[in-house]
């Protein structure tokens, strides 16, 4: 087996970690014209969609429902879409992106066998527990295929400071869905802390 594959295991593994899931999601809606619009629910059939899942963060007061309270009967007709205003749509496109970008730089740089870039993406807490798989790969010099840790499917801001990113890996018994979580610095950096 070769030393790239263990490693992609070993982080495959280490992704089985799961994290709470967007309390809501914005849709990114491109219409045939070319018009972009944010909102709150599925965009109409004829046009574009891309998702930037986004959570609310709670008021510290907040209580949570009783669960043996029976909730409201929903109203039978679908609430119109929220559209979101062009400060909240281009907040929510910056941090995933911001998000996206950590991810691809740390693949950079264990593609080319940089451990000291790659390092740079994670928290000082994760640098502790990969700084040794990392240098095993460097030290073994064959090169590593990012890309076997799977493919980015969403993007999950939480409030302000935590996202997570959710991957899909093909094997030959399924498909299996992993989340790496990501935190914002005090320099407004995103960081990986757990995979």
């Amino acid at each position: 087996m070769k030393l790239s594959r263990r490693f992609a295991a070993h982080l495959a593994g280490a992704l089985c970690l799961t994290f709470a899931t967007a309390d809501a999601a914005v849709f990114k809606c491109v219409d045939a014209s070319g018009r972009v619009t944010y909102q709150d629910s599925q965009c109409e059939a004829r046009a574009a969609q891309s998702t930037v899942k986004v959570e609310a963060q709670a008021p510290v007061n907040a209580r949570r429902p009783q669960p043996n309270v029976a909730a409201p009967k929903a109203a039978s007709a679908k609430p119109a879409p929220r559209q979101l205003s062009a400060e909240e749509a281009a907040r929510a496109e910056a941090s995933a992106r911001g998000v996206r970008e950590t991810w691809q730089r740390l693949g950079q740089a264990l593609n080319r066998g940089d451990t000291k870039a790659a390092l740079q993406e994670l928290t000082p807490g994760a640098q502790e527990r990969f700084r040794p798989v990392f240098d095993t790969v460097v030290k073994e010099g064959k090169p590593f295929k990012f890309d076997q840790l799977g493919t980015v499917q969403s993007v999950a801001v939480l409030g302000d400071v935590l996202a997570t990113i959710t991957l899909t890996r093909k094997q030959a018994d399924g498909t299996y869905a992993y989340d790496v979580m990501l935190m914002k610095g005090r320099d407004g950096k995103w960081l990986i802390d757990g995979m």
